[in-house]
C-alpha cells in the first residue's frame, strides 16, 4: 500500500527545507529543530522565559551562549515582549501597580536628566537605555507572566534553580564563563 500523496509531499518539502538550511546555516541547520522546540517551549512557560531573561546575564559569558549567532539578551527579549503583548491583547496581565511605576518613572527621568552633565555622554546614554528597555521588561514582565500563586510559586522556584546553578558553576569553575 502506497502512502498517501499529502505524506510524500510533507517529507519532500520537508527534505528541500533540510537542504536549503544546511546550505545557508551549514552545521547550525541541524540545532535548528531543537531552537524551534525551546522556543515554543519558552513560549508556552512564560515563567520559566521570565527567569531566563532575568537571569541571562549572569551566563552571558559561558563558551555555549558565546557562539550563538545571537545576542541570548535580545532574543530572550523579543519572546518576553511578543509574550507579554499577547497577554496584555488578550487581557491576562495584571496592572503595574503606582508604588512601583512612581518611583521607577522618577529614576528613569532623573538618569535621563543627569546625561546632561555626565562627563561620558555614550556611556550615560547607554546606560539610560538599557534601564528604559531592559530594566522596564524586567519590571513590567512578571504582572504579564504571573497569573496566580502557582504561578508566582515556579517563578521563585526557578530563581532559585538559576541561582544555585550560577553558584555551583562560578564555585567550580571561578567564574561562569569558565564554562
Amino acid at each position: 500500500e502506497r502512502p498517501p500523496l499529502k505524506v510524500i509531499a510533507g517529507f519532500t518539502g520537508a527534505a528541500v527545507v533540510a537542504a536549503l538550511a544546511a546550505v545557508l546555516f551549514g552545521r547550525g541547520a541541524l540545532y535548528l529543530p531543537v531552537l524551534a522546540i525551546l522556543i515554543v517551549w519558552l513560549c508556552r512557560h512564560p515563567v520559566v522565559l521570565l527567569v531566563a531573561y532575568l537571569s541571562i546575564g549572569v551566563f552571558k559569558g559561558a563558551t555555549l551562549l558565546l557562539e550563538l549567532p545571537v545576542d541570548p539578551t535580545l532574543a530572550l527579549t523579543v519572546l518576553l515582549l511578543a509574550v507579554c503583548a499577547v497577554r496584555v491583547v488578550t487581557g491576562r496581565a495584571f496592572k503595574v501597580p503606582m508604588l512601583l511605576a512612581v518611583p521607577f518613572i522618577v529614576i528613569g527621568v532623573l538618569l535621563v536628566l543627569s546625561l546632561t552633565w555626565t562627563p561620558v555622554l555614550g556611556y550615560g546614554a547607554e546606560k539610560a537605555l538599557k534601564f528604559w528597555t531592559l530594566t522596564l521588561l524586567a519590571m513590567a514582565a512578571p504582572f504579564c507572566v504571573v497569573d496566580n500563586e502557582r504561578d508566582l510559586r515556579e517563578l521563585f522556584a526557578w530563581l532559585l534553580i538559576a541561582a544555585v546553578v550560577g553558584a555551583v558553576v562560578t564555585l567550580r569553575f571561578g567564574e561562569v564563563s569558565g564554562v
